[in-house]
């Protein structure tokens, strides 16, 4: 018979014993480093992520790798959480969904209920910040069931909070529902005695008041949070309720209280040194005293807050400083001032934009390189494993080489065939995932092509519903219209329709120049809205331009469900509306945003339009001024939209600018009118050169 001897520890010599408890110990204290680098890591792409995304990137990817080598679920569920978290920050929400997932699912294998629990609230809010709120309540509604069940007040707490702000959104505006919730939260705020929180309470409370237009009680609880932070004199929570309240007092046009708040924050944020909140709170007062024609105080403001702004090194700060200090100084009357702000808010959003994509494909090649590194891993890990079976073996082999030596060539020969198996395993796993790879290109390939097609078919449907040239030379035989899209399909569009009585050339003749928000397929989508809404006014008998914007206004905001101020959705369009009374030669004109140039011998007329957009935040009570002029035989008359004088060309690589536009009109009015569409579009191929085209152009002409 053999015998089988294995060794126990308190069976061996003292050497022995010893240099075992040195090797267990050693191999303790190897697994703490490890996990000392790995907090390490994380603790450094947590302190990096409000400054530096790309290093707060490079260090929760470090993490993940060296998670993978230790096989700690909980680390890699933690490494997970710090990508996603970073993902958050660079505003990508369907990585940040992607990698809280993941990140879930690793804490769903150990045992950890507070971890489990806090990525489940963070999927949510990840899916909430993605506008997908309907997924968002779904993963909120487990993350509380899971809080309730291991009794956490505090992420409880935050369920509740995140509930009421989805039921409180214009697109669900279930009040009753989010009272409920807010109420939830103020019992657990309550119970804690933590007076912070009962102040924020309040202030959504402001909220709950302010969707149902309850005003009083919206002042009232902005009032009551107010009265918390004096109390407990925090300086930061005194600055938001002051803004809040000025806020709150501007909607209800008590712009003499809202100045007064929007100063008292102003002065808090003073004493914060927050050149962030300096410069946005100065922003506002120049606003406001501008409104108030104080122009000296719109001076002061406006430069500190200009001057601040830069301080802080923030584009989104600084882009925000240029767009309400460009509408302040326009409302000014002080253009020069207006457009060098303008200049800037459209300066900073490109380099936003540009820079957004810089930070993606980087962050795209940290991923993909993290992702060949874990396959890689995986490979290892298994050669790994076959080679500590093999050595588990040949140390039994060693410590029974006098009993067992006739098995040795058996084992070694199981071995190399073990190993063999597993490389022609391997090897069938690369070559499966090289197919899955091809197919996914190609799989690319087909979605590239149905999407070009369908926007090349996207372009025949807009085209189909633009009235045709020849039906508006048949009304007005000298005429042009320039129309270049910037991508295949237009947020610009034309609009034509004629109420002549059969056989006869006198009536009504309307036509139009719209620029819609945006360009390419989401402008299309406007256009198509814009269309059909000018055609439902005439089918319902409005003939005055004025009415026919007030009901184009209502039409577009009843469709895009923008009915309050805090609507999701703020697109619109600008537009030039002419009516032409062929019988009476008189014009009738109305524009949002858009102006009517006549040119009559050598001297240029401008008709203004109303200072306000169709649709977004503008009043469903919103009115139109009206023009109307008696017409002149020789008459030259334009309407457009804003891209031709926009585009950016010339030596110094400026806009043409509507003074240059200007002059180039008159100094082609000896030319044949037909002529003109031509001359114009070679003056702006010219001024163009190598410079991208930035929006659609649309200039349209009639000569009378």
């Amino acid at each position: 018979m053999i015998n089988f001897y294995f060794y126990h520890p308190l069976k061996m010599k003292p050497r022995i014993q010893i240099f075992f408890l040195l090797l267990s110990f050693t191999g303790t204290l190897y697994g703490q480093k490890n996990e000392s680098k790995i907090d390490t890591l994380l603790s450094k792409s947590k302190r990096f992520l409000e400054i530096n995304t790309d290093s707060s990137f490079r260090y929760a990817f470090l993490a993940a790798e060296k998670s993978q080598v230790k096989n700690s679920t909980r680390y890699l569920a933690l490494s997970y959480r710090a990508l996603a978290n970073a993902f958050s920050k660079s505003d990508d929400a369907d990585m940040t969904i992607a990698y809280f997932e993941k990140a879930f699912a690793e804490a769903e294998k150990c045992n950890d209920d507070t971890l489990r629990t806090v990525i489940s609230f963070e999927v949510a809010d990840a899916y909430y910040k993605k506008g997908n709120y309907d997924q968002s309540e779904l993963q909120l509604q487990k993350a509380k069931k899971m809080a309730d069940k291991i009794n956490n007040k505090e992420i409880l707490f935050n369920c509740y909070k995140q509930l009421f702000y989805i039921y409180i959104l214009p697109i669900n505006n279930q009040t009753d529902s989010a009272q409920k919730y807010i109420e939830a939260s103020l019992t657990i705020a309550q119970s804690n005695n933590d007076s912070l929180k009962i102040a924020g309470i309040y202030n959504d409370y402001c909220s709950l008041y302010d969707r149902r237009h309850e005003s009083d009680k919206a002042i009232e609880s902005s009032l009551k949070a107010l009265a918390i932070y004096e109390r407990k004199q925090l300086t930061e929570g005194l600055m938001d309720s002051y803004k809040n309240l000025g806020d709150l007092y501007w909607k209800n046009k008590q712009n003499q209280k809202a100045l007064e708040c929007y100063e008292k924050s102003y002065e808090y944020s003073k004493q914060t040194n927050s050149n962030n909140s300096i410069a946005l709170l100065s922003c506002d007062l120049a606003y406001m005293y501008g409104g108030e024609k104080k122009y000296e105080l719109l001076e002061k403001y406006g430069n500190e807050s200009y001057a601040t702004a830069l301080k802080t090194k923030s584009w989104r700060t600084i882009s925000y400083v240029g767009l309400w200090l460009s509408e302040a100084y326009e409302r000014a009357g002080k253009e020069k001032k207006s457009l060098f702000y303008y200049k800037i808010f459209h300066a900073v959003q490109d380099s936003i934009n540009n820079r957004q994509r810089i930070e993606k494909i980087s962050r795209s090649g940290m991923q993909s390189d993290f992702e060949e590194k874990v396959a890689t891993m995986k490979m290892e890990e298994a050669k790994r494993q076959a080679l500590s079976e093999e050595k588990a073996h040949n140390q039994k082999v060693v410590r029974n080489i006098l009993i067992v030596g006739f098995l040795i060539s058996f084992i070694l020969l199981v071995l190399a065939y073990r190993s063999y198996v597993a490389k022609k395993k391997a090897n069938v796993i690369i070559k499966k995932q090289k197919e899955e790879v091809e197919m996914q290109k190609q799989k690319i390939e087909v979605i590239n092509k149905e999407i070009t097609d369908s926007i090349n078919y996207a372009k025949i449907i807009q085209r189909s519903i633009l009235p045709e040239p020849k039906e508006i030379m048949k009304v007005f035989p000298e005429c042009f219209g320039l129309y270049k899209p910037k991508s295949v399909v237009s947020g610009d569009f034309y609009w034509f329709h004629k109420a002549l009585p059969s056989g006869s050339k006198e009536g009504l003749v309307f036509i139009a120049a719209v620029d819609c928000t945006g360009h390419g397929v989401p402008g299309a989508l406007m256009s198509m809205i814009g269309v059909e809404k000018l055609n439902e006014a005439v089918e319902n008998h409005l003939s005055s331009p004025p009415e026919i914007l007030k009901h184009l206004n209502r039409g577009v905001k009843t469709t895009l469900k923008q009915k309050d101020f805090a609507s999701v959705s703020k697109d619109g369009m600008d537009i030039a509306l002419c009516c032409f009374d062929l019988k009476k030669n008189i014009l009738h004109f109305a524009g949002a945003m858009r102006p009517l140039w006549i040119i009559r011998g050598k001297e240029l007329i401008e008709y203004k339009s109303t200072k306000v957009s169709i649709g977004g935040t503008t009043s469903d009570l919103q009115e139109f001024i009206t023009h109307d002029v008696q017409l002149q035989k020789g008459d030259s008359i334009y309407i457009f939209t804003d891209g031709y004088a926009d585009q950016f060309g010339g030596e110094k690589g400026k806009k043409i600018m509507t003074k240059n536009f200007k002059e180039t009109l008159l100094s082609i009015q000896q030319v044949p009118f037909l002529e003109q569409e031509k001359i114009l579009d070679k003056k702006l191929m010219e001024w163009q050169g190598n410079f991208e085209q930035v929006d659609d152009i649309l200039v349209i002409g009639i000569r009378i």
